[in-house]
């Protein structure tokens, strides 16, 4: 059996915060901003109360929130840190919750005011142990990076499909890692230091 490599995702984003800290990573059409720099001390922000709340490298974690800046750093928090992030479309019905959860075994549920609603008239989503709300804080700790195995589940997402039936796909850290590769390559920017990242978000 060949050797996993030892590459976590969360890198990739740790490379742009070093590289350009003041340039602007996240825009919404509020008009709200985060630079790189921010962006890094919201993570580090979100690891800390991870770590608080008794995280560890390959823990499974639950997370409903609307598309934003604070969304995104979560999400790099808890890969950074080498945990697997769930996330499922917000009209599945309890049961399917349920049975999606089943077999995950999540141990945290990291939710807005509108994941918390959600979150409380769903059973399986009430079995979590630890529930924590999303916030717009900052650290001056360094983000941690956690080396994990290329193969290791980053993101698992549930969705209904056209059958009515929950169905989960599994992004790998390698997954993560070829998308951007393979992003570089078909836009012509790979001489670049790399993409600004920017999340538009409805209204």
């Amino acid at each position: 059996m060949l050797k996993q490599k030892l590459k976590n995702a969360m890198h990739m984003l740790s490379e742009q915060i070093a590289a350009k800290p003041n340039h602007i990573a996240f825009w919404e059409p509020s008009g709200k901003t985060l630079t790189f720099g921010e962006v890094g001390a919201q993570i580090s922000h979100a690891q800390c109360l991870l770590k608080k709340h008794g995280f560890e490298s390959g823990m499974k974690v639950v997370l409903f929130a609307k598309p934003s800046a604070e969304l995104f750093s979560w999400i790099g928090a808890i890969l950074g840190l080498g945990g697997t992030v769930i996330v499922m479309e917000p009209w599945m019905s309890g049961p399917q919750v349920t049975q999606a959860l089943a077999t995950l075994h999540p141990t945290l549920f990291i939710h807005d005011w509108i994941g918390w609603f959600w979150g409380m008239r769903l059973k399986g989503i009430r079995k979590i142990p630890k529930w924590v709300s999303i916030s717009r804080q900052y650290s001056a700790h360094p983000m941690k990076i956690e080396p994990v195995e290329e193969l290791s589940q980053a993101i698992i997402t549930f969705t209904t499909g056209s059958t009515g039936t929950q169905q989960g796909v599994v992004r790998p850290h390698a997954t993560l890692n070829a998308t951007r590769d393979i992003l570089l390559e078909r836009t012509g920017s790979k001489h670049l230091s790399g993409p600004d990242l920017c999340v538009f978000e409805g209204s």
